[in-house]
C-alpha cells in the first residue's frame, strides 16, 4: 500500500468499507498507479447508491470545509466519490478520488 493512503483506507475500513486497491497519487509503483489519491471499495450491488451516499455524508461529517467536486473545466477542486457497477460481471465499486486523511486539515 503507498504510504500517502494507510490513513485513508484505516478510515474507510473503520467505516466498514471494504477497500480493494488504493493509491496515493505520488508513488507510482505499479503501471496501473494514477496521479491522483484513490480508494476503491466494493459494494453490493444492490447496496451500490447508500454506500456512495454514505460515504459522502461520513466525509462532510468528519472533514467539513474540505473542498469537493469538480471545476468548470473538469478538474478536481477537491474529494469526488463515484459509484459504478459493471452488469456483464455484477461488480459494483465505489471509489473516493482526490482526497486523504493525510492531506486533511
Amino acid at each position: 500500500m503507498n504510504p500517502g493512503i494507510v490513513k485513508t483506507v484505516e478510515w474507510l475500513r473503520s467505516h466498514q468499507f471494504s477497500t480493494c486497491d488504493s493509491g496515493d497519487g505520488k508513488t507510482h509503483d505499479f503501471e496501473c498507479d494514477q496521479p491522483y489519491p484513490y480508494v476503491y471499495m466494493e459494494v453490493a450491488a444492490e447496496d451500490l447508491a447508500y454506500e456512495a451516499d454514505r460515504l459522502v455524508r461520513l466525509l462532510r461529517r468528519d472533514f467539513p470545509g474540505r473542498p469537493e467536486g469538480f471545476t468548470q473545466d473538469g478538474e478536481y477542486a477537491g474529494w469526488v466519490v463515484e459509484a459504478n457497477y459493471s452488469p456483464q460481471d455484477g461488480y459494483a465499486f465505489v471509489t473516493l478520488v482526490n482526497f486523504t486523511v493525510e492531506g486533511a486539515k
